[in-house]
């Protein structure tokens, strides 16, 4: 189950909403975003992410290809959600919009593409992220 690194555009990826901390059934993007923003301190993460300037370097994304051709999040919803909120701010809820940092264009050109690592299906990437904690 060997993983390809891969810098993959930002906006490609979906949030997964097959996550277990999902309670609803069937959430959209929209629901996750909205739960990751109330639940998940996002906005916080996305200050720190702006005051840096960019993603911190280390951990790349954690992701499959869908039958759809998008990049499924298995790990760092909440480092793409921010990413994805700072490229458009209009998918920002709009409770959030007075408290989510704005992005210069050089923090938008840092995000424009986010690494990942990058497996053949769902099974072989939670696989992957089981034996990299357990490790």
């Amino acid at each position: 189950m060997p993983s390809k690194p891969a810098s993959i555009p930002t906006l490609d990826f979906i949030l997964d909403i097959q996550n277990p901390r999902f309670l609803t059934n069937q959430p959209k993007q929209e629901d996750v975003i909205r739960y990751l923003l109330k639940y998940s301190h996002v906005t916080e993460l996305a200050k720190s992410i702006s005051e840096y300037g960019s993603l911190y370097p280390g951990e790349r994304i954690v992701t499959y290809k869908n039958a759809k051709g998008k990049y499924v999040v298995l790990e760092g919803n909440r480092r793409v959600c921010a990413c994805q909120l700072f490229l458009k701010p209009d998918w920002i809820p709009v409770e959030y919009r007075s408290t989510f940092s704005t992005a210069t264009p050089v923090l938008k050109k840092s995000i424009k593409s986010i690494d990942a690592d990058v497996l053949k299906n769902r099974v072989d990437a939670e696989s992957f992220l089981t034996s990299r904690h357990i490790a």
